[in-house]
């Protein structure tokens, strides 16, 4: 990554445990991106994302 900066962070408790995400709006980057710990990772367009498709903490 070669420019990046804060675009909007929220909370969201859950009964036993508080997860706070932080988003970053990049514009530069080199090579492709991936996942540190492994995780899969593919490009989607908005218009195609299923809302149901998401946990409790991404519904906002």
């Amino acid at each position: 990554m070669l420019s990046a900066f804060p675009y909007e962070n929220f909370c969201f408790e859950y009964p036993t445990k508080i997860i706070e995400f932080f988003f970053y709006l990049v514009e530069e980057w080199v090579n492709e991106p991936y996942g540190r710990e492994g995780q899969e990772g593919f490009w989607i367009a908005q218009s195609d994302l299923d809302e149901g498709a998401f946990p409790p903490a991404n519904a906002n």
